[in-house]
C-alpha cells in the first residue's frame, strides 16, 4: 500500500486568532517569563518597542495581579518595594475595564493606526522629493 500523505496533504487549520494579535501575546508571553527569570536583553526590549508599548505593560500589570512571583518580578526590576511605586501601574487608567483580551485587540488598532501614520509620511516625503 502507497503512502499517499505526501501527494495530497491535510491542510493546517486557520488560526483563530490574527497573526498580530498572537504576536503581541508571545511579546507578552515572553517579557512576563524574562521578568520572572531576572535576566533579558534585545529580546526583552523589543516587546516594549512597538506603538503598543504600553499595552504590552498593561497585560503585564493585570497577570502580576494574578500571579504574585510576576508580581515580585516586576517590582524588583523596577528596584521598588511597594507596587503602586511601579512607573506601568499608573498607566493602567487608560485601560479602566479592559481585560487582556481588549487589550490585546486595542493594541492590534493602535499598531495598525502607527503603521498607517508611517506609510503616509513615508508616502509625503517620497512626493516631495519627487
Amino acid at each position: 500500500m502507497q503512502n499517499n500523505a505526501s501527494q495530497n496533504p491535510t491542510p493546517l487549520p486557520t488560526p483563530s486568532v490574527p497573526l498580530k494579535r498572537r504576536e503581541f501575546q508571545e511579546r507578552v508571553d515572553y517579557a512576563a517569563k524574562a521578568l520572572k527569570r531576572g535576566t533579558w536583553g534585545r529580546r526583552f526590549e523589543a516587546c516594549f518597542e512597538e506603538a503598543d508599548a504600553a499595552h504590552v505593560a498593561a497585560v503585564l500589570v493585570l497577570r502580576a495581579d494574578r500571579n504574585p512571583d510576576l508580581k515580585k518580578a516586576i517590582k524588583k526590576a523596577f528596584q521598588v518595594t511597594r507596587w503602586a511605586d511601579v512607573p506601568w501601574t499608573s498607566e493602567m487608567s487608560r485601560f479602566k475595564g479592559m481585560g487582556s483580551r481588549e487589550i490585546g485587540i486595542d493594541a492590534e488598532r493602535v499598531r495598525e493606526e502607527a503603521d498607517r501614520l508611517m506609510r503616509e509620511g513615508l508616502t509625503s516625503q517620497f512626493s516631495a522629493a519627487g
